[in-house]
C-alpha cells in the first residue's frame, strides 16, 4: 500500500517569558527563589493581541486538516486522495494570509514592544509599586529581538512524497486511523451541539459525513457512519431560514450530534454492526428546499467554532507545530 505524506510546520513564539531572576530577587532584596516559586518569574513580554493573527491563522490550518484528515499515530495526518489538491490549495492561501500578519507585525514591531512596556508601566503606578523602572528593565531586557521574531515565525510545507507500507503494517495503520477518526468526530459534533441554530447544526453534520466518507478508503467502518449519515441528511431541507425547519427535524439534528459525541457508544455500536443512529424523519415533512447538498451557513449561523490557540506551552519560549499529512 502506497501513502502520500506531507509535513506543515508552524511556528509561533510565547507573548510571555521567564524574567530574569537575578534581577528579580535584586528587586526583592532577596538571595533565593524557590523552584516551586519560580514559574511566577514569567512575565508578559508582549501583549497576546500581537500574537493572535498569526495564531488563527495556525487555527485555520488545523481547523482544514481536522476538516479532510485525521490523525495518525504513524504518519501525522491521513485524507483522501482527491481532497490532496484542495488541501494544498487552501493551505497555501493561509500561508500567504500567516507571513501577511507577521509583515505586518515586524513592520510595527518597535511601537508593539513600547506600548506594552507603557501599558505595564501604567498598571504598576496605579498600584503604587516602588520597583516600576527596575520591573520595565526586566521586562524590555526579555522581550525578543526583531531578529529572533523574523527567524521563528514559520509556516513551512514540504511537497508531498510517497511511501510504501508492508503488509504488516496495514492492519495497524486501519485501526489507528479509524479510532483517531471517531475520537476527531466526536469532538467536532459536541462542539457543535452548543450551536443554537439547525443550520450550523446541519452544517457540522455535512462536514462529518465528508471526513467519514473520504477516510472510508483506509478504515472500511466510516463508510457505515457516511452512508448512515447521508441517508437521514437527504431528508433534512436545504435552503431555507432557521426559523422554517421544523421542531423535528431541529430535534433530529440535535439526536444525531449527541450520538457522535458519545465516542465510546458510537465506536462499540459500529464495531458490533448494530444501527448507528435511531432517527427516522419523513421526507414529505416540508416540501420547501428539499434539495440535498452542502448547507451554505452565514457567520450569524455559527455560533460555535474551532478557536485558534492564541497562547504556547507555559514552558516554552516558542512553540513549533508541525503537522504531518498523509494521503492514500
Amino acid at each position: 500500500m502506497k501513502v502520500h505524506v506531507f509535513n506543515v510546520a508552524i511556528s509561533l513564539i510565547s507573548p510571555s517569558r521567564l524574567a530574569g531572576e537575578n534581577d528579580i530577587k535584586r528587586i526583592l532584596g532577596i538571595d533565593h527563589i524557590p523552584q516551586a516559586m519560580k514559574p511566577l518569574l514569567r512575565q508578559s513580554v508582549l501583549p497576546q493581541e500581537a500574537i493572535n493573527p498569526l495564531a488563527k491563522q495556525r487555527g485555520r490550518a488545523r481547523s482544514l486538516l481536522m476538516q479532510h484528515a485525521t490523525r495518525s499515530e504513524f504518519f501525522g495526518w491521513v485524507i483522501n486522495p482527491g481532497r490532496q489538491d484542495e488541501l494544498l490549495r487552501e493551505l497555501e492561501t493561509i500561508k500567504a494570509e500567516f507571513y501577511a500578519e507577521k509583515q505586518l507585525l515586524l513592520d510595527h514591531y518597535d511601537q508593539v514592544c513600547e506600548q506594552h512596556l507603557a501599558a505595564l508601566r501604567e498598571s504598576c503606578d496605579a498600584e503604587g509599586f516602588e520597583h516600576t523602572d527596575a520591573f520595565i528593565s526586566v521586562v524590555s531586557a526579555a522581550q525578543p529581538s526583531k531578529d529572533y521574531l523574523d527567524e521563528q515565525l514559520r509556516f513551512e510545507y514540504l511537497n508531498p512524497k510517497t511511501i510504501e507500507l508492508v503488509p504488516s503494517e496495514e492492519g495497524i495503520v486501519r485501526e489507528g486511523v479509524l479510532g483517531s477518526a471517531l475520537h476527531e468526530v466526536a469532538q467536532r459534533a459536541a462542539q457543535a451541539m452548543g450551536s443554537q441554530t439547525p443550520k450550523a447544526k446541519l452544517s457540522a453534520l455535512d462536514e462529518i459525513a465528508r471526513k467519514v466518507e473520504g477516510l472510508g478508503y483506509i478504515a472500511p467502518p466510516l463508510r457505515l457512519i457516511a452512508q448512515e449519515l447521508k441517508q437521514i441528511l437527504a431528508s433534512v431541507p436545504r435552503g431555507i431560514r432557521n426559523a422554517d425547519y421544523s421542531p423535528l427535524h431541529a430535534l433530529a439534528l440535535s439526536q444525531m450530534l449527541l450520538r457522535l459525541s458519545e465516542e465510546s457508544d458510537f465506536a462499540r455500536a459500529l464495531k458490533n454492526g448494530q444501527k448507528l443512529f435511531d432517527v427516522t424523519l419523513p421526507s414529505d415533512l416540508l416540501s420547501a428546499g428539499t434539495e440535498t447538498g452542502t448547507e451554505t451557513v452565514t457567520a450569524e449561523d455559527l455560533e460555535v467554532e474551532t478557536q485558534a490557540e492564541a497562547e504556547c506551552e507555559a514552558d516554552a519560549d516558542g512553540e513549533i507545530e508541525s503537522e504531518t499529512a498523509v494521503i492514500w
